[in-house]
């Protein structure tokens, strides 16, 4: 899981657009999990943390909601107020 430490604060466009997937599963599910956020949500998110079964949060730029990503893909939105 450190590898994923450094896209900590990205945005989803940054990873899902960048060299990072280099056949590392962890990368590549963040990575998977990223191009899913930037489609599917209108507003940029960042990168907050991987869990250990897969699942990736992401936070919108006003700290306001989540998005939590599970590993088969689904977006479940939560607000943080």
């Amino acid at each position: 899981m450190r590898e994923s430490r450094k896209l900590t604060e990205m945005s989803a466009g940054e990873i899902a657009h960048g060299d990072f997937a280099m056949g590392d599963p962890v990368l590549d599910s963040i990575v998977d999990a990223a191009a899913l956020v930037q489609e599917s949500i209108r507003s940029p998110s960042f990168f907050v943390e991987q869990w250990p079964d897969g699942t990736t949060v992401w936070r919108e730029p006003e700290g306001r909601a989540v998005a939590v990503v599970s590993p088969d893909g689904e977006i479940r939105e939560e607000s943080l107020e």
